[in-house]
């Protein structure tokens, strides 16, 4: 196998056109591996990579300090046919010829997706001259046993190729797991996956996707620790779409949710062919919504329908300018827990936003003294609500807490709604 080299880290998305929506940058990468792995698959395979695909392999394989990893988890998320396979394919080729992991799994959620993506690799293996070398005699390293597909090489290394039904997860432990259409992607599938993990130091989860659905779960978190960018969260996530509100009918949007576009491989006349076909039932608008536009579908109960105008009040420069208000809530089955920050701006309106949006309540405790030693700001917490279990426990560790009556709270709400109404908050998005 090729030795392994390294370069300096190139830790923004300058180069990208167009640039991702959301962006998550794994915490600690000074090197990465990825030129290597790039050379190589332009070089041997023929694989021209976009900009922006180059960058995402850059990302996705950047190093801490000691040699591993920087991003435990990569996650990137954009419309159909932009070439998130292409990044995959290059990222599973260099993880079995140049940095020799032992088990590599693909997952899909429909057998025939996964199958594909074996007949791509199987396809490179057998027509690149370095890489057909890893090959058993005659046909002997490609299984096509329905529901077992894998590579098998000379060197004992693997790829399987799994779909995802019924057992979830169970045997898809790996040196790196690829969890394609993550949209589809069961919660069970990442109970059982993550713990086997624990022991391999080398071990990386990929999702890829579209933008997700309403019961995108798994997706959905993923995206969430992305927008929350806790900067010890070894996570790289990015996203290219847009948010809800935009036209449908606007080029410019749907250019900056498909790098292909930028990249000459989808025209804008087939886009403005396909505005057409998805146009006169509101189910077919719905689609080109999410898979061409890149806008996500929320959960229930997580949208923005009580704010109309929501999507209207983004400003990229709205900040606090005095007034700093620090508030905690925790959803009622204790999966979600956030910070808010409320503050007056500079022109007399409110700005609000969430700082810190993570799952579960584990991080509460410890991320609220470092709030409190940085601001000096109580902490706002309605009384009788879920978060105020952290009342005493915050108390108890020397940070102040204001206690919100429900009263209060109501109050409070009809102020932050006739704010929005009245064009009188901001938030950047």
């Amino acid at each position: 196998m090729a030795s392994r080299s390294v370069t300096m880290w190139r830790p923004n998305a300058s180069s990208v056109d167009p640039p991702p929506r959301l962006l998550k940058l794994p915490p600690g990468a000074v090197t990465t591996a990825a030129d290597e792995a790039i050379e190589f698959a332009e070089r041997a395979l023929g694989i021209e990579l976009d900009a922006w695909q180059r960058w995402v392999v850059e990302m996705a394989l950047s190093e801490r300090a000691d040699g591993t990893w920087a991003a435990f988890e990569v996650g990137f998320v954009c419309p159909r046919q932009n070439g998130k396979n292409f990044v995959l394919e290059v990222i599973q080729i260099a993880c079995i010829y140049l940095f020799g992991d032992a088990t590599l799994v693909h997952s899909a959620h429909k057998f025939d997706t996964a199958v594909e993506h074996f007949g791509r690799l199987k396809w490179l293996f057998e027509n690149t001259p370095e890489l057909s070398e890893l090959l058993l005699p005659g046909d002997a390293s490609f299984v096509t046993s329905n529901g077992k597909e894998h590579i098998r090489f000379n060197t004992g290394q693997r790829i399987l190729f799994k779909t995802r039904y019924r057992g979830g997860g169970r045997g898809f432990t790996g040196d790196k797991v690829f969890l394609d259409e993550a949209y589809d992607l069961p919660a069970r599938a990442i109970g059982a996956l993550i713990p086997t993990l624990s022991t391999r130091p080398m071990a990386q989860v990929y999702y890829t996707a579209s933008a997700p659905h309403e019961d995108s779960a798994v997706l959905h978190a993923v995206r969430n620790r992305g927008i929350a960018d806790d900067p010890a969260d070894r996570l790289f996530y990015a996203e290219w779409g847009n948010p809800d509100g935009v036209d449908d009918n606007d080029l410019v949007a749907i250019r900056a949710a498909n790098p292909a576009v930028a990249a000459g491989r989808i025209s804008e006349e087939y886009i403005q062919q396909e505005i057409r076909t998805f146009s006169g039932d509101p189910d077919l608008v719905d689609e080109h919504r999410r898979e061409r536009l890149g806008i996500a579908s929320m959960p229930v109960g997580a949208g923005d329908e009580l704010i109309p105008n929501w999507s209207e009040l983004v400003d990229a420069g709205s900040k606090i300018d005095t007034h700093r208000n620090i508030a905690l809530d925790v959803s009622p089955d204790r999966t979600w827990a956030a910070f808010g920050w409320a503050g007056r701006r500079k022109d007399g309106g409110v700005h609000v936003e969430a700082r810190e949006h993570r799952p579960r309540t584990g991080w509460v405790l410890e991320v609220g003294v470092k709030l409190w030693e940085r601001w000096q700001l109580p902490i706002r917490i309605q009384t009788g609500s879920p978060a105020a279990s952290f009342i005493g426990q915050f108390r108890e560790v020397g940070v102040d807490v204001d206690e919100v009556s429900v009263a209060d709270h109501g109050q409070a709400l009809g102020q932050f709604l006739d704010a929005c109404a009245n064009d009188g908050l901001g938030h950047v998005d």
